[in-house]
């Protein structure tokens, strides 16, 4: 079972503090939707979980049979920005079974992700609504198109704990939802914790929790209605 451990966090941006004191323990199959308005630090949090920013005080575990903790949590973490990394020359399939190699690095050179990891790429594309655009480079799509790849090679990653910044944001709100009950389909299957940064309050109600910053230290965890 993974589990996802937070004890007296507390993140800052210079001298200003952005979350104090936070206390969070999710387990595998949750997601949490990462609330607050632009600025209130939701992106240097999700930072600060996967390892790649350093915290005020406190500390972060993940355990999936073994306790890891900072500073080796960016190998258990998949964290997805809001500027996607994605490879511009590369097909939509390509960049999302490319997922795969998070968790299997030895693939890389020179076989790459094998007929096994596209297919469920292309499955996972499909269900995202793009399959039709498997094949097209990735710097050839729209902006919601490249989300929602970015968002199936994340899912692909094997890693424990996903970490979503934004991962909605240029989606019409049915397709949002279509994406979001995926990620949490997907979340259950792979027993991986998930936080999700979200600027839409109702695709917060799709979540298991909420975790609402209000930019100034504060913080409120509540169960999603």
């Amino acid at each position: 079972m993974t589990s996802l451990a937070v004890h007296g966090l507390s993140v800052a941006r210079g001298e200003r503090t952005l979350v104090e004191g936070v206390d969070l323990r999710l387990t595998g199959g949750t997601v949490c939707a990462l609330l607050g308005p632009s600025g209130c630090g939701k992106s240097s949090l999700l930072a600060v979980l996967a390892g790649q920013l350093r915290p005020r005080s406190g500390s972060v575990a993940v355990t999936r049979g073994s306790l890891i903790s900072d500073p080796a949590l960016r190998p258990v973490t998949a964290l997805l920005p809001q500027e996607l990394a994605l490879a511009g020359p590369s097909s939509l399939l390509a960049n999302a079974a490319n997922g795969r190699l998070r968790s299997r690095p030895f693939l890389r050179f020179p076989w790459g992700p094998g007929r096994a990891d596209r297919t469920e790429a292309m499955d996972l594309l499909r269900r995202l609504g793009i399959g039709h655009l498997a094949h097209r480079e990735a710097r050839r799509v729209s902006g919601g198109e490249r989300q929602r790849c970015a968002l199936a090679r994340t899912m692909l990653t094997g890693a424990p704990v996903w970490l979503l910044d934004e991962p909605v944001s240029q989606l019409d709100p049915d397709t949002a939802r279509v994406a979001m009950d995926l990620v949490r389909a997907r979340a259950v299957v792979s027993d991986a914790v998930v936080v999700a940064a979200l600027h839409q309050p109702a695709l917060a109600d799709l979540c298991d929790q909420r975790l609402e910053l209000d930019g100034a230290g504060g913080w409120h965890l509540t169960e999603a209605a």
